[in-house]
């Protein structure tokens, strides 16, 4: 499987997966799937797994991608994995903030 291999190259400390709620913190259809896949992934890696909410990461990706365009920092389009890399930052500097 593609993340095995990345786990493998890349060896980390511990993994993080994003959990999906709901604005007010409730939980959405795909927050149990995520929380069995954060299980099932630290069952495979022998990693620990921390669950980061990821509420408003792909309102504020869309927002920084669009300031980006409109500056000039980014002079290209926005492409379809744009917006999911710059949520996946945002949720990785949520998770480091919280361990900082």
């Amino acid at each position: 499987m593609a993340i095995d291999r990345l786990i493998a190259d890349w060896r980390p400390a511990a993994l993080i997966v994003g959990l999906p709620l709901d604005e007010d913190g409730g939980e959405q259809a795909i927050t149990e799937p995520a929380r069995r896949f954060a299980r099932q992934l630290e069952t495979r890696s022998k990693l620990p797994v921390h669950l980061i909410d990821e509420r408003y990461s792909s309102r504020a990706a869309d927002d920084e991608l669009r300031e980006a365009r409109s500056s000039g920092r980014m002079n290209r389009r926005v492409r379809k994995g744009d917006r999911d890399g710059q949520a996946a930052r945002i949720v990785l500097e949520q998770w480091l903030q919280q361990m900082g």
